[in-house]
């Protein structure tokens, strides 16, 4: 597939974020890409439309793997704090808030034969359209004001809950399984997100940027 790139003369405004442990490969795939002349096989890429002469990342997807950034609310410009805000990996959906009211993980435990027809929803960011009772497939997680009930008045705006539980989030997840625990931890779920990202989509490019450029 051929990304587009940007408009000439236009800017494309970077992820600068720091404060989650996905931000570091996500940085480093943006700066591989980049180098690539943000052409790479298999990968497509979207970016706004320009703001003046900047513009940003909206999505990096490839077959498996799925990356929506979150918007600037008003006009971007070199110097704001830009982040990755949704990951798709397969079966594992990540939402990273800034103000720390997340995350939120979501995980499909539906049957492996189904996951290729289910693949494409589950992306959404809306999912109560696809939950059906005879299929209790999303199991959702959250931390912060997103957790319970109770969560919103526990929760301190900018300080990131060691623990995320499990709800169903006004009608977003299904019951917990069985099999399912209750909690699980933040910092594992980050850890394992930023190994994939690492492992599946930044060391191929940087092999294919080193192949290209002979450095």
């Amino acid at each position: 597939m051929t990304t587009p790139g940007p408009p000439p003369g236009v800017t494309v405004l970077l992820p600068t974020r720091e404060q989650f442990a996905v931000d570091e490969p996500v940085r480093a795939i943006v700066e591989a890409l980049r180098n690539l002349g943000w052409q790479a096989p298999g990968i497509r890429i979207r970016f706004t439309e320009p703001t003046g002469p900047y513009c940003w990342l909206e999505t990096i997807e490839g077959p498996e793997w799925q990356l929506l950034f979150a918007q600037p609310i008003a006009r971007p410009r070199p110097g704001d704090i830009l982040g990755v805000e949704t990951i798709n990996i397969p079966r594992m959906q990540l939402t990273v808030y800034a103000d720390e009211s997340g995350p939120v993980l979501t995980l499909y435990t539906g049957p492996s034969d189904r996951w290729p027809q289910d693949r494409e929803r589950f992306r959404g960011r809306r999912l109560a359209h696809y939950l059906q009772p005879e299929e209790p497939w999303f199991q959702t997680y959250a931390g912060g004001a997103l957790s319970t009930s109770d969560g919103a008045e526990a929760w301190t705006p900018g300080q990131r809950q060691p623990l995320m539980a499990h709800t169903t989030m006004g009608g977003l997840s299904f019951p917990l399984l069985p099999e399912q625990p209750p909690e699980v931890k933040t910092q594992d779920v980050l850890e394992d997100f930023e190994h994939w990202l690492t492992t599946h989509i930044l060391e191929p490019l940087l092999a294919r940027d080193t192949k290209e450029t002979g450095s």
